[in-house]
């Protein structure tokens, strides 16, 4: 399930019920069949860092032609795939998985919108008929996962991503709004629970892995984040009790109450701005955001460094165990790239962020001079909301 213009398909997703919960199964491309490490193909997208998307275009990881062919996750195609299968009881806990070299064919590629309107509205559309109780079935576990989150102290934010639409020479013609919706939930949810159990097996077994690590606040974010919210909310008592995950939680989810949905989108960016950056390392020290012990990513490797060399640590275990030459030399290089995947990633979020606010000031020249009814939410010193 995926944005309908996707054609780079790292996952896919199947599922079964039974007596004691749910059998989940995450498919992900295995890119490291064709990518080995240190190939030149490896180094270049090790150096790239990551897929990034200005608008309508794609600076891809890896050629098209493995990233939107041999490792994409195509309808109707067999492909090479890593599966987590994972067993989740109907608390949300899981109670077992198993990670494997598999071979799948999708039967079907999915858009957000579709599943939304199916799950939201139960419009079905006559395509995803065959599908109906499978989805059913996610939304089911999805909504346990996102409860359990919720528990153990998740930090949740109201997101949209807003596109600006262009036509063929670029030019902006419309704006989007993608809100997250249930079809976006399951995807998030299930990634996150395949990242979770694979981190924990990578941990376990202490084999080199890449970690996202997410460090609680520190004081002077805190106090940053005092200063801005009491322009709009009033006095914080004890601001840096927010250290602490749930304390964190249920503040934002106290300011989150009685505001409406603009409100909420604009909450998120302050609260944003008071957190730390998540960072990729060799060293596991926990993610605040998600209320995890541990945790780091294999769901993207077409689209992530990070992930790909993970995928290449899962590989040589799967096929070779431990102890091995390749393993130590993968051990030996992870910590000379994480901090430069740290910064692609960020360089990749800045260029698409720059391009989508020129794109808006061009699509919105149109309307100078024109007047428009609104609503003023909030006043800061450098903005008016």
């Amino acid at each position: 399930i995926d944005p309908p213009y996707a054609k780079d398909l790292d996952d896919a997703i199947s599922i079964e019920k039974n007596s004691k919960g749910y059998r989940l199964y995450v498919h992900i491309a295995d890119v490291d069949y064709y990518v080995p490490f240190n190939s030149s193909l490896f180094k270049e997208a090790i150096k790239r860092g990551n897929s990034c998307y200005p608008s309508k275009y794609v600076l891809p990881q890896l050629p098209e032609e493995l990233s939107n062919g041999l490792c994409s996750l195509n309808e109707s195609e067999d492909r090479l795939t890593k599966t987590m299968m994972i067993d989740v009881d109907f608390n949300g806990k899981i109670t077992d998985y198993q990670i494997f070299h598999s071979v799948i064919r999708n039967d079907k590629k999915m858009s957000y919108d579709k599943v939304n309107l199916l799950l939201e509205n139960n419009y079905v559309d006559p395509e995803y008929l065959p599908f109906h109780d499978c989805l059913f079935k996610m939304n089911e576990l999805s909504s346990i996962l996102q409860t359990r989150k919720m528990e153990r102290g998740y930090l949740y934010f109201y997101n949209s991503e807003m596109r600006v639409l262009v036509d063929s020479d670029g030019k902006p013609i419309r704006l989007s709004e993608e809100p997250h919706g249930t079809a976006q939930q399951i995807i998030e949810n299930f990634m996150l629970l395949a990242n979770e159990a694979t981190t924990e097996y990578a941990y376990w077994l202490q084999i080199p892995f890449v970690y996202r690590n997410h460090l609680p606040p520190s004081t002077v974010k805190l106090a940053r984040l005092k200063d801005r919210i009491q322009k709009c909310y009033g006095k914080i008592q004890r601001i840096y009790r927010l250290k602490n995950q749930k304390n964190f939680q249920k503040y934002l989810l106290t300011v989150y109450k009685n505001a409406s949905l603009e409100e909420r989108k604009y909450i998120t960016q302050v609260f944003l701005c008071g957190l730390e950056k998540a960072y990729y390392s060799e060293q596991c020290e926990g993610h605040f955001g998600l209320a995890l012990e541990r945790y780091g990513t294999v769901t993207s490797p077409i689209r992530k460094g990070s992930d790909l060399i993970n995928h290449v640590v899962l590989g040589e275990l799967l096929n070779n165990g431990i102890d091995t030459t390749l393993m130590d030399k993968i051990h030996e290089y992870i910590p000379t790239v994480v901090n430069h995947l740290t910064n692609q990633e960020i360089a990749a979020d800045t260029l698409e962020e720059h391009v989508n606010e020129y794109l808006l000031e061009q699509y919105l020249m149109q309307y100078v001079n024109y007047k428009f009814n609104a609503v003023v939410e909030f006043i800061t010193e450098d903005q008016i909301y």
